[in-house]
Parts: C-alpha cells; sequence; structure tokens
C-alpha cells in the first residue's frame, strides 16, 4: 500500500491507539496528526496534503456541512466516521465503522478505506515525482521556506531540502518561480493559493 496522510479527528487515546494498532496489523503506511477540534483539522488540511480523516461520533466540532466543505476544498479527501450506533452517522461520510463490529468487520472496513483514497497513479508517476515530492512542490509553490515545510510535514530541513533537489533533479527546473509556475499549469496548486 502507499504511504497516507491521515487526521485522526478523535479525542479518546483509547480509540486512537485501537484505530493506530489496526492500521499496523494491516501493514497501512501512513503519517497520523492528530486534531482535537475542527481548528486543528482545518489547519492539517491547509498545510499538508491529507488522504484519509478518520473521526468520531464524539468528534462533536464537525457538522453535515462543515464535511461537505471540507471535501468540497480538499478533492479526493475520504472522511471515515466510527459510531457506536446508527443513529450517530453522518450521512454525508464516505465509511462508517461501528465500535460494536467483529475484528474480520471492521478489517475490511478499513481496507475499503484505503482502497478508495488510493489516488491515481499518474498523479505520482506522469512527472516522476513521488507523493512526498508533490506535497512538498506544492509547499514551496506556496512561498513556503525549507524550515516552514518541515515544521509542517513534521520532517527535518535537511530532508525537505534532498526532496527539493531530486524535484529540480526530475522536473530540470531550478528556480522557486519556475517550480511555481509548473506546480500551476500542473493543477497541483490553485494560483490563488500562493502567497
Amino acid at each position: 500500500m502507499s504511504n497516507y496522510n491521515i487526521i485522526m479527528a478523535e479525542k479518546s487515546y483509547l480509540v486512537r491507539l485501537g484505530i493506530m494498532q489496526v492500521l499496523e496489523e494491516l501493514k497501512v503506511q501512513a503519517t497520523i496528526s492528530e486534531c482535537s477540534n475542527i481548528k486543528e483539522v482545518k489547519h492539517r488540511l491547509k498545510s499538508m496534503d491529507v488522504d484519509v480523516m478518520i473521526m468520531n461520533a464524539a468528534f462533536k466540532d464537525i457538522s453535515a456541512s462543515e464535511i461537505i466543505q471540507l471535501k468540497s476544498d480538499h478533492p479526493g479527501l475520504k472522511v471515515a466516521q466510527i459510531i457506536n450506533s446508527e443513529e450517530e452517522a453522518i450521512p454525508v461520510v464516505d465509511h462508517i465503522i461501528n465500535l460494536n463490529e467483529d475484528k474480520r468487520k471492521v478489517f475490511q472496513k478499513i481496507e475499503a478505506i484505503f482502497k478508495s483514497a488510493q489516488r491515481p497513479k499518474h498523479e505520482a508517476s506522469e512527472s516522476g515525482l513521488s507523493k512526498r515530492e508533490i506535497e512538498i512542490l506544492r509547499l514551496v509553490a506556496r512561498g513556503l521556506t525549507n524550515s516552514e515545510i518541515a515544521e509542517k510535514l513534521f520532517i527535518s530541513t535537511h530532508t525537505v531540502i534532498s526532496h527539493r533537489k531530486n524535484i529540480s533533479h526530475k522536473l530540470g527546473i531550478k528556480s522557486v518561480a519556475g517550480l511555481t509556475v509548473y506546480a500551476v499549469l500542473n493543477n497541483y496548486i490553485d494560483g490563488s493559493s500562493i502567497r
């Protein structure tokens, strides 16, 4: 499986731990950002390319209209909700996992979440850039510095510099302006998001 960026909108430590254990057993490679409120969710969505958001029904900060807006603003984002009972389900989410389901059913549903979150292969291979390089290209094009990118992605500045060198080598573009133009022309970012 690919490496996924996941937002876990879950306040319960035990539930977060359980989800992480299931992901580990399924060998899902993921960077997980834990968020405790809608403000943190929106910040993470702006700062990184998120594939999946897993939220608990007890996470009351997010309404159906906000989920619709988040999915509209972030095409490709898959939203999964963990529920105790059917009454808690928000109809606009992509996947629902009931806490009372057996292990086999939970595993099937989580596998389905990540199958639906797989991006088309051409996004990472058409240009020869990896998913992480595309993520860094987007942030460079938005005007972030190496240290700002490192902070947002929770990686070292050295790693950011290495990725930038690889991006420049693969694309044959050395300047930030050139990378920005490339990102806009190839729909990696919207021109209005450039600072």
